[in-house]
């Protein structure tokens, strides 16, 4: 599918080079020479091969037929109907979020069930919903709306009923299904004064991609130590690219393959803006493939702005951590921060704070090249962290960052502290395959 990150659908490719291999028929005597383009080794010396015209009709129709049954499933679009628009008498209603979520849900797995790549289309208008919970496996399901609101477009906005209640609640879920091929797009999800968990949240699921979501919280709440989630994936073959998201988080554990670019996030005051980790007590767990890049984070509040790290105090074991690139991305502090914490994000942190003493943990092949930082002067004085980018691991860890490459990094700011700090006093580094420099500060400008 077109939307893989880089490195992953290779053998579609392949499939397609192969299917479309022939390349001409020419006569040749009583047979007819067939080129193929890709079906033969190159290597073999033979790019052409006799057929006798008397099969040569049989072929071509064995062609013919297998390219119609590949085709057979041709995509379809589901439109969901019957839904009830929301208002400010029956915002709180849970019958009509019930049902506007059951016929959302009902149109998705009649999607997945049928042959082909189909899709879902929501309309326009705004629709309060309760969890759209999948119990079972999609496959091969894009699920779209009108647009997401930005830009004076038409919008399809789901709002989360009772985002005030605590637990587990987001619009979408789907948890250890086995999904594949599953896309969200064009459509905005308000979680109006949610309290923890919202938005979308999927785990084991490969061949995702989700884009052109404007997913914020008209009705942010006080600051109370719990995060708040945009988005939650456990999943491999993952693309996010071209999304706003205001107030929330999105978290990635258990992940491999994963392209986050080209997102906006604005104010994000809990956790992170874009995160990986890996999670307290857990055993094997892995974020291998992360690629952060393009991307803009705006007044972020949040303990960090990207991150991959060990979560907290966290006794992890057995973990992997590699292959990770921050990549030209911006992360701009200004004036207008609205001040829920009274704090300002490490821009970029990998590592972890603090440790008990863990066993087969490994750190492998690390990049942060060409980000930006911009400080304006009017926040200067709660800027309160001794560096713009840091790396950092407890003592007695039993690992090191191997292949970690930091370079091309500029702060815009007049605070003069170090563009990259690594703590070593707390961690280690394999020094043979640390590379840093050129990461420099200039007086500050607007981005």
């Amino acid at each position: 599918m077109q939307h893989r990150p880089s490195g992953s659908g290779m053998a579609h490719e392949g499939h397609r080079e192969v299917a479309s291999g022939i390349s001409g028929l020419e006569p040749w005597g009583n047979s007819t020479k067939v080129h193929f383009s890709r079906c033969v080794s190159p290597d073999s010396g033979h790019n052409s091969i006799l057929i006798p015209s008397k099969y040569l009709i049989f072929l071509l129709t064995l062609i013919s037929l297998f390219s119609i049954t590949g085709s057979a499933g041709a995509a379809t679009i589901y439109h969901v109907t019957g839904l009830t628009a929301m208002t400010p008498s029956n915002k709180g209603d849970q019958t009509i979020a019930d049902a506007n979520r059951r016929k959302i849900r009902e149109t998705i797995r009649s999607a997945s069930t049928t042959t082909g790549a189909n899709t879902v289309q929501i309309p326009a208008g705004t629709y309060v919903v309760t969890t759209i919970s999948m119990s079972g496996a999609i496959h091969n399901v894009t699920v779209q709306g009108a647009g997401n609101g930005l830009d004076g477009e038409p919008s399809t906005t789901l709002v989360k009923h009772c985002s005030a209640c605590y637990g587990n609640r987001p619009i979408f879920r789907d948890r250890g299904n086995g999904s594949t091929n599953y896309v969200f797009k064009n459509m905005a999800i308000d979680m109006d004064g949610i309290r923890d968990f919202g938005g979308i949240i999927l785990t084991e699921v490969t061949d995702l991609l989700i884009e052109h979501l404007h997913i914020y919280d008209s009705n942010p709440q006080p600051y109370e130590g719990k995060d708040r989630y945009a988005i939650v994936l456990s999943a491999k073959d993952v693309t996010l690219r071209h999304n706003m998201i205001e107030e929330l988080q999105v978290q990635l554990h258990n992940s491999d393959t994963v392209l986050i670019e080209n997102n906006v996030s604005v104010h994000p005051y809990t956790t992170s803006a874009f995160g990986g980790f890996v999670l307290p007590g857990s055993s094997g767990a892995f974020l291998k493939n992360i690629t952060m890049s393009d991307n803009t984070v705006i007044n972020p509040e949040s303990t960090f702005a990207f991150n991959i790290n060990f979560d907290g105090l966290s006794n992890a074991n057995n973990a992997t951590i590699e292959n990770i690139q921050f990549l030209d991305n911006s992360i701009i502090f200004r004036s207008d921060l609205p001040n829920h914490r009274n704090n300002m994000a490490n821009p970029i942190f990998i590592g972890v704070g603090r440790f008990t003493e863990t066993t087969g943990n490994i750190w492998n092949r690390t990049i942060i090249d060409g980000n930006r930082i911009y400080v304006h002067p009017s926040v200067e004085s709660r800027y309160n962290k001794n560096h713009y980018m840091l790396g950092q691991l407890a003592r007695d860890q039993g690992f090191d960052f191997v292949h970690l490459t930091v370079t091309n990094n500029t702060v815009y700011a007049n605070l003069d502290k170090p563009v990259w700090r690594l703590n070593h006093s707390s961690g280690n580094v394999d020094t043979a395959t640390y590379t840093a420099g050129n990461n420099v500060r200039f007086a500050y400008e607007d981005p």
